[in-house]
């Protein structure tokens, strides 16, 4: 079977239509919707001015955790479906969301 060349030509053709539509969204969401570290790390690249950064406050209605100094970053980032399910089902996802609205 390894020796058709269909076999190698599927092969990479799956690869890459597996992995594509994912390099596609985070290089449209860094793009048009950059988040903070997106914007420290173009800084840095670029030998910017971070001046404005370090000013620059995340309003309170767009936090998802309280501030904490030196916090850890979190290991993983959610899933597409995950942030789709969490802003569809804010109360179903996060108790304490719900418990505090009450």
């Amino acid at each position: 079977v390894q020796a058709l060349s269909t076999y190698w030509l599927l092969l990479l053709l799956v690869t890459a239509g597996t992995l594509l539509p994912q390099l596609f969204y985070s290089v449209f969401m860094r793009r048009f919707y950059p988040e903070f570290r997106d914007l420290a790390m173009e800084c840095e690249f670029h030998n910017l001015s971070n001046k404005s950064l370090r000013e620059w406050e995340l309003p309170a209605s767009s936090r998802q955790h309280e501030l904490v100094k030196d916090a850890p970053r979190p290991l993983a980032q959610r899933s597409l479906v995950r942030r789709y399910l969490h802003k569809q089902l804010p109360a179903q996802m996060n108790p304490k969301a719900s418990s505090a609205s009450k």
